[in-house]
């Protein structure tokens, strides 16, 4: 507001980030004689934007040694009480080539009730990874919140029950706020 006192240009504006573009090169700086393209390690390009109701991240290393690489890509859109999310993983390394795709959604029908479903598959085998369905009960006493998941991979099957006091730290906030952050499944 140019209009009030002591404020200027700059103290009238809010900012938010809205994307970021990262590139990283590794570098050896012992031999001294090698060349150039020996002393290169790993590249990594990451970039990220979020616009309105969308979201969209993607991160690669490549390795110049040996020309493998590592990819994840993942896009989120967010509606009023549901969010989706695709995640695409690939490994190119011989050893442990892997190509994954990640599907999940969130529903948060009310205030206090919020369901998720996550489902990991492996590409190339063809099979199911994990799952995991979680149910939050979460009252508007901001007192505590009480989780109820299901977790089934191809190695175990595990119920959890997990009660979320609040002792007045930021932590309890962020997960009542932050609901759909898929990141907070299966923890």
């Amino acid at each position: 507001n140019y209009r009030e006192d002591n404020k200027y240009l700059r103290d009238n504006f809010q900012y938010s980030r809205l994307g970021f573009f990262n590139i990283s090169q590794g570098f050896l700086l012992e031999d001294a004689d090698e060349d150039f393209s020996d002393k290169l390690t790993r590249l990594l390009i990451e970039g990220h934007y979020s616009a309105n109701s969308w979201s969209f991240n993607f991160k690669d290393y490549y390795f110049h040694q040996d020309g493998n690489f590592i990819l994840a890509m993942d896009g989120q859109k967010r509606f009023e009480a549901i969010s989706l999310l695709a995640q695409y993983n690939y490994n190119s390394f011989p050893d442990s080539t892997l190509r994954t795709m990640r599907t999940g959604v969130q529903w948060r029908p009310m205030d206090i009730l919020g369901m998720s479903f996550l489902k990991e598959f492996d590409l190339d085998a063809d099979e199911d990874i994990s799952s995991i369905y979680q149910l939050d009960f979460m009252p508007n006493n901001n007192c505590w919140i009480i989780n109820f998941s299901y977790q089934e991979s191809f190695i175990q099957q595990r119920f959890a029950m997990n009660f979320v006091f609040n002792f007045g730290n930021d932590e309890f906030a962020n997960y009542r706020n932050n609901f759909f952050n898929f990141s907070r499944l299966g923890q």
